[in-house]
């Protein structure tokens, strides 16, 4: 169109990097603002600035092309290539001829490009736009319905009508162009309006943000140059006014410029992404059962919880009067240490120690606390509270109501119940933490970091609609810490899910569930069991 006269991933250093070309950028809007340099500075800048921003332009995005895995992406980012690249070549021609002071014809050869170039960028922006989800808010689809309005209108008012009126008189060709640049100009405002009010997914849709007002702004620029071109506003008798250096010029340079911003957070987020680590995380078999047992001041057991004898050698009968290091299988001196802690400390959780039971010698976790009467006076008996493994998932089911009771009791006030949930969190973080990495890494390998980042959008959407407070880091993917032990059992399986689907999408669903399927095979069916039972919503404690 412009031939009818004269023929746009957080680092610091990208941070700096934007500023300083943002600095830059204001210098020279101030430039045209109060015409520094006089006429011939200023439309030598004007046409030299889209030529460097359309050729940095055109090598990031041959890069993305190179690098986005074959699909949808690639032939997007090949037609914005191809058409940024003509576009370069249409600017080249524009300035040489200006330089060498020849006026163009019109059509040139540079409308030529220019004309050749929206079809490959209008079907990359149609492509972004069918990837986007159809439903718009309200809000949405009347923005774009008057913003869309207000441009059409104004451009066939403006535009279009004079080039439809000057058909005839012109040639044939000439004609054709004239009207074709407006139209070409309304279906690219209308798709970047699309793109623009659409839900931004992820970095990569946020940098589309930057692309398609880059696009709505290059159709506002057309716009005001069809207009002062019609109305002999455009740089009149070679003198310099507002409405050609920022209304049409520096608009024009700051489409190319929006444009360059989102391209280019494209390509630092498709070389952003790394393949994670593929080893499955080591689970340990998780304890399951509470046992409790109450000792005399002289350290010697007076009561056992009822399912003591489901787990040491011990009957229950046999047990009153013995140590606690009979009763627990252990050497003398560890509990003798356990004892001398809990009276000198009044309170020990969760501390491991090893002790010998019917199937042999394994880990529990001990927690203690001595024992109190009136007004604090310590009796010098002891309270212990062991978090045991058995292969009987049921042993905490067996115990009395008040048995119970003192179970909870126990857990409550040696600490030992935050330590359970914190455990049973880590435990099923890194089992779905195997599932996850492994499909993230098969996502990044058939869709690069530009399908990664939607992958993780999805995922955080899922987790931000349910209040789940889930951060997903590059070194242990996921951070669960802000979770209660309820949500983690609701959000873990919810992401999952949410994974598999978009995984799916990606590649199709048989060999999704064949990755699932392989990342379950590499754990033993009793670390299955474990997970099941602690995946179901439940309580900690009986």
């Amino acid at each position: 169109m412009r031939g009818q006269l004269h023929s746009i991933l957080k680092k610091p250093p990208q941070k700096f990097r934007w500023v300083g070309i943002s600095f830059l950028f204001l210098v020279y809007l101030l430039t045209n603002l109060f015409r520094v340099g006089g006429y011939e500075f200023i439309t030598n800048l004007n046409n030299i600035l889209p030529i460097l921003v359309a050729f940095v332009l055109l090598i990031i995005t041959l890069l993305l092309f190179h690098r986005v895995p074959a699909g949808p992406n690639r032939g997007l980012w090949f037609g914005l290539a191809i058409g940024w690249g003509l576009w370069l070549i249409a600017e080249i021609w524009w300035f040489t001829a200006d330089i060498l002071l020849q006026e163009l014809p019109f059509p040139s050869g540079a409308d030529f490009f220019w004309v050749a170039a929206y079809i490959p960028i209008i079907a990359a922006l149609a492509m972004r736009s069918s990837s986007l989800p159809k439903s718009l808010s309200p809000h949405q689809q009347i923005s774009i319905w008057i913003l869309g309005l207000v441009y059409t209108g104004i451009t066939g008012f403006f535009v279009l009508r004079p080039a439809v009126a000057n058909f005839v008189s012109d040639t044939m060709l000439g004609g054709f162009v004239s009207v074709f640049y407006p139209l070409a100009d309304i279906t690219l405002f209308a798709l970047s309006l699309r793109i623009l009010f659409s839900y931004r997914q992820g970095l990569y849709g946020r940098a589309w943000t930057w692309i398609s007002a880059g696009f709505a702004l290059f159709a506002v620029s057309d716009l005001l140059f069809g207009y002062t071109v019609n109305a002999g506003l455009y740089y009149p008798e070679g003198e310099l006014n507002l409405i050609s250096t920022v209304g049409v010029d520096v608009t024009y340079s700051a489409s190319y410029f929006l444009c360059l911003v989102g391209v280019a957070q494209v390509q630092t987020l498709q070389v952003g992404y790394r393949q994670l680590e593929g080893t499955v995380p080591i689970l340990d078999i998780l304890p399951n059962a509470h046992v409790f047992l109450l000792t005399k001041d002289d350290c010697t057991i007076t009561m056992v919880s009822a399912n003591y004898a489901q787990i040491f050698p011990l009957d229950i009968q046999d047990i009153k009067g013995k140590t606690v290091a009979e009763a627990l299988g252990t050497l003398p001196g560890d509990a003798d240490v356990l004892i001398k802690d809990i009276k000198t400390v009044k309170t020990i959780n969760g501390r491991p120690l090893n002790v010998k039971t019917r199937y042999g010698v394994q880990q529990a976790l001990v927690s203690g606390m001595s024992v109190e009467g009136p007004e604090g006076k310590d009796f010098g008996g002891m309270a212990l509270l062991l978090w045991i493994f058995s292969e009987n998932y049921a042993l905490d089911e067996i115990l009395t109501d008040y048995e119970k009771w003192v179970v909870r009791i126990l857990l409550s006030k040696t600490g030992l119940k935050e330590r359970e949930e914190l455990e049973i969190k880590r435990f099923l973080s890194n089992y779905y933490t195997g599932y996850l990495t492994a499909l993230y890494n098969r996502v990044l390998v058939e869709g690069g970091g530009i399908m990664v980042d939607a992958f993780l959008a999805e995922l955080r959407t899922v987790a931000q609609r349910q209040g789940w407070r889930v951060d997903f880091m590059t070194d242990s993917f996921l951070d669960i810490d802000a979770l209660t032990l309820a949500q983690t059992r609701e959000c873990l399986p919810a992401l999952l899910n949410t994974a598999k689907n978009f995984t799916a999408r990606v590649i199709d669903p048989v060999t999704t569930e064949m990755i699932v399927d392989g990342i379950r095979a590499k754990y033993s069916d009793m670390i299955l069991k474990n997970v099941s039972y602690y995946e179901t919503a439940k309580e900690t404690h009986p």
